[in-house]
């Protein structure tokens, strides 16, 4: 059993709302775990319970379902500590409940600490009285972690507290405040260590269980940093650079930082949380974790996007902790969330066969490798979001792509080995990617059915594998910008005609509408039409400007969308296929020679392309990798007025999204013109 305490002698950092937060992600990864409340301002017991279930734990007389209630025996002493009450919201998690009381025992272990020094057995009891009732709380729900939320200062109850805590995680905000916390709490953990460790060896009650208490710390993270985009405004990124440096001198005690070092790389930083501002009302009043909210709690449109972006980094937080603190998740497999249910029947996939599996190797980051584990978790997400479209009113074919692709991911996992062919891996791969786009896409999906969504959708899901390809990969395409865009947190409309002459999506922002058109282009002849189609779709005199999402996927190398071969895909080789193909992009709509846009494309004020490739190592089979692109972005400026920035605002707004779904840059491009022409 591990025990970690979530400390920082600042306030208003939200390390409550981390500790609520990852137990409820710890829960849900299989990981029992407890909760403890050892803030005498109970805030994260307030989190958990509501009045009518708190008042009856908080009687004015008599004994009371808290760890005061607990530890009030020892501290009025009529005995040792009692049996704490534990609720548990559920199954595998528990919490202990605190109390505002809490506050009273100030003085008693303030008192106490210097006893410990004349071997005096009270003075043992008491300071060891807070680890036994965690103890004794964590037996009850079988935990195997323990988090332990506590005070912001550095008083006498706090110390008590530290001392229960076989690691520290510092939360931290990107600010003055934060940094001089830092300066304060590193050598003060460091002298209760050491005094604790002093106290230990003069311990007198031989059958006492006494707590090692050491406190280690394993990293910090930096909490509700605010971000426009995906980088840090300015006014807070001039602490963030300065964190790692304080942390490794006040806290590590090493002032040596290697050159270079920020948030992004530093060893110490266990992750940079986003403040979900729009996500943390709807959880309170649901009283559930903000990944946890469904489009019933009104997480819909740009919300459900928000809620799939909180998952995944909470995931890959408690992943970091528990491997900081040695806790292995299911006795040594792999981190899976609990399954209540089977999913629904359907016509089960060909079988494929297997070879086993080598040693596991060391998991690159989160969302890179797909494990047998991860094609679980895939397949889970993917019957989720099939019973969401049914919902709607879509009928989902049995033998069609999604509830083949389940069973696909299915066998994976359940082989807990990947194919031995290239037709089994390439089913595989295809599937893989499939899941988690429309897992993204399921995310983004209204909570009331849109009748042009709806159509899409029906297109995209109802072909088979085979059939209807084209079709239901063109309609994946759109769907999957829509997702994009409601990652980036625009209000989008789908507006998309039966006749096919509106634009796809509009954003509305500050009460302007641009429209945004998706092509996928098959093949370098058909570049001139689909772009000029585009132009004309969002060229209607109602928008305030246009942009032009283009999907390559069906238009690069074989070798490149689909690589069997040790080592990523060669982006650099003397073909250099993909910066060919966004050449000839870029010149259907920019005239070099006369150095402007070309007629009739001067509607398009913002262009990017996006490609998708799949990587499967052959020397390890373990290790297939989605790797998504969003290609270099150009835009112009609109008309002579240079304050004009529609055209950037737009090209950023289709990079921030992509980027929050798990696409990355080959490297973003600002082309700039000295005129754009008439």
């Amino acid at each position: 059993m591990k025990t970690i305490a979530f400390f920082n002698n600042k306030g208003g950092v939200g390390k409550t709302s981390l500790v609520y937060h990852l137990a409820w992600m710890y829960a849900r990864l299989g990981v029992n775990v407890l909760a403890a409340d050892l803030d005498p301002q109970a805030n994260l017991t307030s989190m958990f319970l509501d009045d009518g279930r708190l008042e009856p734990l908080w009687p004015e007389d008599g004994e009371r379902g808290t760890v005061y209630g607990a530890l009030r025996p020892l501290l009025e002493g009529t005995g040792d500590v009692g049996n704490p009450h534990v609720e548990e919201p559920e199954p595998g998690l528990g919490l202990v409940v605190g109390d505002l009381r809490l506050a009273m025992a100030e003085d008693e272990l303030s008192s106490q600490w210097p006893a410990c020094l004349d071997k005096k057995p009270r003075a043992f009891r008491v300071l060891s009285a807070l680890p036994r009732i965690l103890s004794r709380a964590a037996d009850r729900v079988e935990a195997k972690l323990i988090l332990v939320d506590v005070g912001p200062n550095l008083g006498a109850f706090n110390r008590a507290a530290l001392v229960t805590a076989d690691s520290v995680v510092v939360p931290l905000t990107p600010d003055l405040y934060s940094l001089q916390g830092l300066r304060n709490l590193g050598p003060t953990l460091r002298r209760w260590q050491n005094e604790w460790e002093e106290r230990r060896e003069r311990n007198p009650v031989a059958d006492l269980a006494v707590p090692e208490g050491t406190m280690r710390p394993i990293g910090y993270i930096v909490m509700r940093h605010a971000v426009r985009l995906d980088r840090p405004v300015k006014a807070y990124r001039r602490w963030m650079s300065r964190i790692p440096a304080v942390y490794r001198a006040a806290v590590v005690g090493d002032p040596l930082l290697s050159e270079g070092t920020t948030t992004d790389n530093d060893p110490h930083c266990l992750a940079t949380l986003k403040h979900y501002r729009s996500l943390m009302p709807l959880a309170q009043e649901a009283r559930k974790p903000m990944f946890a909210l469904k489009p019933a709690d009104g997480a819909i449109g740009g919300h459900a996007a928000a809620v799939q972006g909180c998952y995944r980094d909470f995931r890959a937080l408690a992943t970091t902790v528990a491997t900081r603190v040695g806790l292995r998740a299911h006795d040594g497999q792999s981190w899976g969330p609990r399954r209540s249910g089977e999913s629904a029947s359907r016509e089960s996939p060909v079988p494929i066969s297997f070879r086993p599996l080598g040693p596991a190797a060391e998991p690159p980051p989160e969302g890179k490798s797909l494990t047998p584990a991860r094609m679980a978790d895939l397949a889970h997400d993917l019957e989720e979001v099939i019973a969401k479209i049914e919902a709607w009113g879509i009928a989902v074919p049995g033998s069609s792509r999604l509830p083949r692709t389940a069973g696909h991911l299915q066998q994976v996992a359940s082989a807990q080995s990947f194919p031995e062919s290239r037709e089994g891996l390439l089913k595989i791969a295809h599937a893989a990617r499939d899941a988690q786009e429309f897992t993204n896409i399921g995310g983004m999906l209204p909570q009331h059915p849109l009748k042009p969504i709806v159509e899409t959708l029906s297109r995209a899901v109802g072909g088979t594998i085979g059939r209807t390809r084209h079709q239901a990969y063109r309609a994946q395409s759109e769907l999957w910008v829509g997702a994009a865009l409601s990652c980036a947190g625009v209000s989008v409309g789908v507006l998309t005609r039966p006749d096919g002459v509106g634009p796809d999506y509009i954003v509305q922002n500050d009460g302007k509408e641009y429209a945004i058109e998706v092509k996928r282009i098959t093949s370098g002849g058909n570049v001139r039409k689909r772009v000029s189609k585009a132009a004309k779709q969002v060229g209607d005199s109602r928008y305030d400007g246009g942009a032009l999402a283009v999907d390559l996927t069906d238009w690069l190398p074989s070798d490149l969308t689909l690589r069997f071969a040790p080592g990523p895909p060669d982006f650099t080789g003397p073909r250099m296929p993909i910066a060919r193909r966004l050449d000839q992009l870029r010149k259907e709509i920019f005239d070099d020679q006369a150095n402007r846009i070309r007629p009739g494309r001067m509607h398009l004020i913002a262009v990017t392309a996006f490609a998708r490739f799949i990587h499967w190592d052959l020397a390890d089979l373990s290790q297939m990798h989605l790797t998504r692109y969003i290609a270099p972005l150009w835009f112009w400026q609109s008309g002579k007025d240079r304050r004009d920035h529609r055209a950037r605002w737009l090209a950023e707004l289709l990079n921030d999204g992509a980027r929050n779904i798990g696409y990355q840059d080959l490297g973003a491009e600002e082309i700039s013109f000295r005129d754009p022409g008439a």
